[in-house]
């Protein structure tokens, strides 16, 4: 393990940000829960909270910020929307699960004021 396994981790987020249809992010703008990819971003996270505790002198590529400091708040408008048009099971499981979860990692990983 090094910082610089950090671009990995970075290039498959950014492609759940990316691939339309099927990211997690664009499931997620479309209502869409997917256990599946919610877990892998979750795991593409730990992996991330672990090398940065690895190496916390270690500076790394601001990509990496850029992927995931939009991820908390990105959950947050979505579970708004769905709750919007009806969807209150589903807002349910992004508010109370995910978006706990995925809060706290990214705040673990970029830490708080």
């Amino acid at each position: 393990m090094k910082i610089s396994d950090l671009n990995a981790i970075t290039a498959k987020l950014q492609a759940e940000w990316d691939d339309f249809p099927d990211g997690f992010f664009s499931k997620v703008h479309d209502g869409i829960m997917d256990q599946e990819r919610y877990e892998y971003v979750v795991q593409l996270l730990e992996e991330a909270k672990k090398i940065l505790l690895a190496f916390p002198d270690d500076t790394f590529d601001k990509s990496f910020v850029k992927v995931i400091w939009f991820i908390p708040q990105f959950l947050e408008w979505q579970t708004h929307q769905i709750e919007r048009i009806g969807g209150k099971k589903a807002t349910n499981i992004f508010s109370g699960q995910w978006c706990a979860m995925i809060h706290t990692l990214v705040s673990e990983i970029l830490g708080e004021p």
